[in-house]
């Protein structure tokens, strides 16, 4: 095997093993996630202060980077960000604009193994399963894997560094403090860049799909879906 062969069979191994298997080249670090208002992201900020027991042994998600992920793509080619892009525009544009709230704190995958805290909604659920499946379904078109795992929309607020006593961690989570807040509306669905560092993540926005607005249902088709 001649040397440039060698060279190029490497390289598209390397594209495949990073979740995008067609011809390698610089690659970037994508998920696919609803994003959350200013308010709600205060509103959060606020609930990691309030479980200050924790500062320890959590690392606390900033403030400016939370929302919810509904599909990581993982590593891709700016080949495959265009395609699956393409793909998402007209997708999301049939989706129908929802709002939920964030009113529910929890831990994955329980108290006893505790590895992320979280704050998920109680209103507005079904709407973004639904949401999370129609992503899902473009990804899949585009060669991705599809989740094996069933979807839990929430908010990574904090991730746990080291093993947490489960009676300290229960007694914090019920002294932890959810704010109220307006409804989140959601109106379209982002696709990010995430830049990795010592310092923790950056995410970048790339794109943003627009779901339907009122003016684009016709009377006939609202009269239908009431």
């Amino acid at each position: 095997m001649r040397r440039g062969e060698a060279k190029s069979r490497s390289g598209s191994r390397a594209g495949a093993a990073n979740g995008d298997p067609e011809a390698p080249g610089q690659a970037i670090r994508a998920f696919i996630a609803c994003e959350i208002s200013e308010e709600a992201r205060s509103a959060l900020a606020a609930t990691q202060q309030s479980l200050a027991a924790l500062n320890g042994p959590v690392h606390w998600a900033a403030p400016e980077s939370m929302h919810i992920t509904l599909k990581f793509l993982g590593n891709i080619t700016e080949h495959r960000r265009r395609r699956i892009q393409d793909k998402l525009a007209p997708e999301v544009l049939e989706i129908q604009p929802f709002a939920f709230d964030l009113s529910r704190l929890g831990v994955f995958p329980n108290a006893r193994r505790a590895r992320v805290l979280w704050v998920g909604p109680v209103s507005g659920v079904a709407e973004l399963v639904a949401c999370q499946r129609r992503i899902d379904d473009v990804a899949a078109s585009c060669g991705f894997a599809r989740e094996e795992r069933p979807f839990h929309p929430h908010v990574t607020i904090g991730r746990v560094r080291y093993p947490l006593d489960e009676q300290c961690l229960t007694a914090a989570l019920n002294a932890g403090v959810i704010p109220p807040v307006a409804p989140i509306r959601v109106s379209g669905i982002t696709l990010f860049r995430s830049h990795l560092s010592p310092a923790g993540s950056r995410y970048e926005r790339l794109f943003v799909a627009p779901m339907a607005t009122v003016a684009e249902v016709s009377p006939t088709e609202k009269g239908e879906r009431q």
